[in-house]
């Protein structure tokens, strides 16, 4: 059996999206911390990073200043701040406001973003 196709590596981690490259960073951090060598591969299925991710998210921006403290909040891609919240009950009749929101399910504060953004901007910081 041949080797040309192989690769070695200290820790493996499979897939690209944002837990994968959040694990990324935060495990190099941690390695680099303890003055730590090993290396570090990520595997994605797609063509590029991001490329498997269609859809938007709301995301708390807290999450990126523990994971990227020494990165100018303003460079990570979000594309807006939510403003309020509204929990509505929807029905093939039509919708209906609630008269009040679900605690748990709230996202005022938080940002709209598209996790295909998210993940390239990932890589990069992670590369």
């Amino acid at each position: 059996m041949s080797n040309a196709d192989t690769v070695t590596t200290d820790i493996l981690i499979i897939g690209g999206g944002p837990s994968g490259l959040a694990t990324a960073i935060h495990l190099a951090d941690i390695l680099k911390q303890n003055d730590i060598k090993r290396r570090i591969l990520l595997v994605e299925k797609g063509s590029a990073i991001g490329s498997h991710i269609l859809s938007g998210a709301v995301i708390k921006a807290d999450v990126f200043k523990r994971l990227l403290p020494d990165v100018d909040f303003n460079e990570i891609p979000f594309n807006a701040k939510v403003t309020s919240d509204t929990t509505v009950l929807l029905s093939e009749k039509g919708a209906l406001k609630l008269p009040f929101h679900v605690p748990y399910m709230n996202n005022k504060g938080n940002y709209t973003a598209s996790l295909s953004q998210i993940c390239k901007y990932l890589a990069k910081k992670g590369g």
